[in-house]
């Protein structure tokens, strides 16, 4: 087998995918600017009312004002002192008010929405695009036939055996769809044919048997079409053993079944 690499390292598709949602993740939406320019004013307002409350009770709690009531107060028994105790106070105020939180939501937001639509096959090129897919009511798509929920599946099963009569010999769960026209010349007519789907039915619990282990796209539709006929394991017909298996890479696998 030769094979011609065209793109190595960060000139493939995978590494341009790579750069496209480190880039996402790293720009800034409309909402994060404002958020920013809120929390430069936020953040030292915040930490100077935190300043003023440590101030205030240390001043407080240090003076005569409070003798004959302090005293029932249980933060000495707590481990507290009249200094630390105003610090637990300016603490609380940093905590509830939390300026941080305002400067990372929004980038966090982006980072989880960019990295969760990359899992889910869709590239989102950054937080603007993120921000304005809120007002988004309707999409529509151009790509005729590109679309695909990114599932393999099977829809029909060929056998190519002798035993099959017809002009088609692709079988459903149904049977033979053949297609005939008017010998006259006149227009054609389409007849469907019923034929037995035992033989489909046998060759999909063969395949399944053979597949029911492995976590191949393949292996999985396959055993997804023979579950639709209630064959599988906890259905009407379930899956046996399979001995002898070998998996052979680009090609398949071959075992033996009810050997």
């Amino acid at each position: 087998v030769q094979m011609i690499v065209e793109e190595v390292g960060e000139d493939t598709a995978l590494a341009q995918v790579i750069r496209l949602v480190e880039t996402a993740q790293s720009s800034k939406a409309a909402i994060q600017e404002v958020a920013d320019r809120i929390a430069a004013v936020f953040t030292p307002v915040v930490i100077a009312i935190s300043a003023t409350t440590y101030l205030f009770w240390a001043l407080l709690l240090n003076s005569r004002i409070l003798d004959g009531i302090k005293e029932d107060w249980p933060y000495h028994e707590q481990g507290f002192n009249d200094w630390t105790l105003p610090l637990l106070f300016s603490i609380s105020v940093l905590v509830i008010a939390c300026p941080c939180a305002l400067g990372l939501a929004t980038p966090t937001a982006v980072m989880v929405g960019t990295g969760l639509g990359a899992r889910l096959g869709i590239l989102i090129r950054g937080g603007e695009p993120l921000e304005l897919a809120k007002d988004v009511t309707c999409v529509v798509f151009d790509k005729t036939g590109t679309l695909t929920r990114g599932e393999m599946a099977v829809n029909d099963v060929l056998l190519l055996s002798d035993r099959m009569t017809g002009d088609s010999k692709v079988v459903g769960e149904i049977g033979v769809s053949v297609e005939k026209a008017s010998c006259c010349g006149g227009d054609p007519t389409s007849q469907k044919v019923k034929s037995s789907s035992k033989g489909n039915r046998e060759d999909l619990y063969f395949s399944a048997c053979a597949e029911q282990s492995s976590e191949h796209p393949i292996a999985k539709a396959i055993l997804a079409k023979a579950a639709s006929l209630s064959i599988g394991k906890g259905l009407s017909r379930s899956l046996n053993d399979v001995e002898n298996f070998e998996a052979e890479i680009g090609k398949g696998v071959k075992c033996t079944v009810d050997n």
